[in-house]
């Protein structure tokens, strides 16, 4: 990253790479200039997907039986999570609980409609291991392994 000589922030780097930070889609650092927000959050759009990346570290799901709904699905909304905002804790029509992301529902008091057709199952992987990123939410990108299998995937982990 650099400063200009009138004391403009410019993008020097890709705003993916090492020191910036994505939260509900919004990029930052820690010393953000708001200027370099700005042109981070412009070029964060621009980003197409799918993009590769590599597991850092290993990922294994932690919920086994994953909350799938069709579009127009509903599910009650049991909590929010101040650790991931963007994502609730919520209850299927088949009873199945799990973590939903906000932004794909339209809601009426407690309950969600999805916009969209859901899948919350988490993708299991290794170190090192390749994967497609297919949607990014909230911190998590939905991704496909090179087995074929799709799932959630935490950003820090990649």
């Amino acid at each position: 990253m650099g400063w200009s000589d009138r004391g403009r922030c410019r993008l020097a780097h890709a705003p993916t790479a090492a020191g910036y930070r994505v939260r509900n889609g919004r990029a930052f650092t820690a010393n953000a200039h708001p200027r370099l927000t700005i042109e981070l959050e412009a070029a964060l759009k621009r980003e197409q997907f799918p993009r590769e990346a590599i597991a850092v570290r290993a990922y294994q799901r932690a919920y086994v039986v994953p909350l799938i709904a069709p579009a127009g699905g509903t599910i009650t909304v049991l909590r929010r999570d101040p650790d991931w905002p963007g994502w609730i804790w919520a209850k299927g029509e088949d009873a199945i609980e799990a973590w939903v992301p906000e932004s794909w529902l339209s809601f009426s008091c407690n309950t969600g409609v999805f916009k969209k057709d859901y899948n919350s199952i988490e993708l299991s992987f290794q170190a090192g291991e390749h994967l497609t990123l297919l949607v990014e939410e909230s911190g998590w990108y939905w991704a496909r392994n090179a087995a074929g299998d799709y799932g959630w995937v935490r950003a820090d982990y990649l």
